[in-house]
């Protein structure tokens, strides 16, 4: 295990949401609007990530670790489904550069 060899910091990737993706979209179609979500998803498949998420969490919390050692649990479904939402709330969206933010000075224009 990683932690054997002297690990200190891991990264445990969850699942992406399956039926977002759209390969999947392709090869699992449906004219029942019920196997889809709100997002336009298939259901089924995002169950399945769910599960497979919750579990691979409940794994985690069995894994012994020191305190020198942290294990974290990288919810890329939620990260995924938020991009996927069809409303995101005005106070999320982005409204000015990334360089105002960090009082930076934009790179002049070549002329």
């Amino acid at each position: 295990m990683l932690i054997g060899l002297g690990a200190k910091n891991i990264v445990v990737p969850g699942a992406i949401p399956l039926g977002c993706v759209p390969r999947y979209l392709t090869l699992f179609p449906s004219d029942d609007p019920g196997d889809y979500d709100a997002a336009g998803c298939v259901r089924r498949l995002n169950e399945f990530a769910e599960e497979h998420n919750r579990a691979l969490r409940r794994m985690l919390g069995r894994v012994p670790r020191g305190p020198a050692v942290a294990v974290v649990y990288a919810d890329y479904y939620a990260a995924v489904m938020e991009i996927r939402s069809p409303a995101t709330p005005a106070s999320t969206v982005r409204t000015e550069p990334a360089t105002k933010e960090r009082n930076e000075a934009p790179a002049a224009a070549n002329n």
